[in-house]
């Protein structure tokens, strides 16, 4: 599932579907064992619409997971600092070659937080495992003094400061129990199982 049509171009997917943002998305109610998001979070413009769908589609003991950067950690504050306008043209100089205008979004930074995160998650009755975290740098122009720069920036920061979000996130209710290995249906699990 993507905001972007350009999804449909990936070869890598069998099977892809464009959304519209803040629409509904394209699965049944509590169809959805894990749903998985991947440096979108910080994009999401209503995070209470984008929840209630997530909390919709999750089965009973359904996960949510996520990367997203931190929006108290050095990615988080430039990209607030910079005008949305700009950041094509920026990340073509502190991430060379790693990806054209047309993948560049606008920023919004409004569930990019621990607390967050566990206003919008906790309205809808789920169980909170999210944490900050300091990954190898990135945006460093290409150069191993800036990585060494923010290495250090980061070993002395205060964790809420961390570069990324890891959000983890636990639908309330049991799980469905796992089909045992002797039973002839434990090889059909449905597509719906690993939709998103």
């Amino acid at each position: 599932l993507d905001v972007d049509p350009v999804v449909h171009d990936n070869d890598a997917l069998d099977e892809a579907h464009s959304i519209t943002p803040g629409g509904r998305l394209p699965l049944p109610d509590a169809s959805v064992d894990l749903i998985y998001s991947y440096a979108v979070m910080e994009h999401v413009e209503t995070p209470a619409e984008l929840v209630a769908e997530i909390a919709r589609v999750l089965k009973p003991g359904g996960w949510f997971c996520a990367w997203t950067p931190n929006k108290w950690g050095y990615v988080g504050l430039g990209a607030r600092l910079v005008p949305n306008r700009y950041h094509a043209r920026l990340l073509a100089a502190v991430q060379p070659g790693s990806r054209g205008e047309k993948d560049v979004f606008p920023v919004r930074y409004r569930i990019n937080t621990l607390g967050a995160v566990r206003a919008a998650f906790g309205a809808h009755a789920f169980e909170h495992f999210s944490f900050t975290y300091n990954a190898q740098p990135s945006y460093n122009f290409g150069s191993s003094i800036v990585a060494r720069f923010w290495l250090f920036y980061m070993a002395i920061m205060p964790r809420m400061m961390a570069q990324s979000l890891m959000i983890f996130e636990r639908k309330a209710g049991t799980a469905a129990a796992a089909p045992r290995q002797d039973d002839p249906q434990a090889g059909s699990v449905t597509s719906s199982a690993f939709s998103a």
